[in-house]
């Protein structure tokens, strides 16, 4: 994304334009995570108008502290967390059961061995539905690093502005994360 004084001015003065293309340029990204928070394509779509009509009048409070990008991402991520909550108070259920048990530094329960052939599995369409399946029954704070970090491919350094959260924390939460994945794939396709 070009991020130049040329186009912070012309947004702050209300290009349409230079929005538009900013749009084009992440507004895929911004769709891919408000969706896999709110799980439902229409309330996706309002976030992301919603994150970019909240860009729009505050562009002129933008302090380039982050990139535009990482800004905008941090109001839909903020906006599509707000919506979901609307729509259903979640209680983060316990993932101490899945994730693995260790007595003196030895798994009390192996992990499953679900190595047979990724690339059947991934191609497989009943796989991806259980991984989409699998992707949204993390609890939020998990689910969103992990979307950020390992589906979108953001930085953790964005990740970290975005979340407003430490590095440690979002290598923790991706951690566990593929842990919990793993731990659930491993009980459907694992030997």
């Amino acid at each position: 994304m070009k991020e130049t004084e040329e186009r912070l001015q012309a947004l702050r003065q209300g290009d349409s334009q230079a929005y538009a293309e900013l749009l084009n340029e992440v507004g895929d990204s911004l769709y891919h995570v408000a969706f896999r928070i709110v799980k439902d394509q229409q309330k996706a779509h309002e976030v992301v108008q919603e994150a970019f009509l909240k860009m729009v009048k505050a562009i002129d409070n933008f302090e380039g502290r982050s990139s535009l990008k990482t800004w905008l991402y941090r109001i839909t991520v903020n906006e599509a967390l707000m919506a979901q909550r609307k729509e259903l108070p979640r209680l983060d259920d316990s993932i101490e059961e899945l994730l693995p048990h260790y007595e003196a530094k030895y798994l009390t329960k192996p992990m499953p061995d679900w190595a047979q052939n990724p690339e059947q599995q991934a191609s497989n369409h009943e796989f991806e539905a259980f991984y989409q399946a699998a992707v949204d029954s993390l609890p939020e704070s998990l689910r969103t690093t992990y979307v950020m970090k390992d589906i979108e491919k953001l930085s953790e350094a964005e990740i970290c502005e975005i979340l407003e959260i430490t590095k440690s924390a979002v290598k923790n939460r991706a951690h566990r994360a593929r842990l919990m994945l793993r731990q659930i794939i491993g009980e459907r396709y694992g030997h």
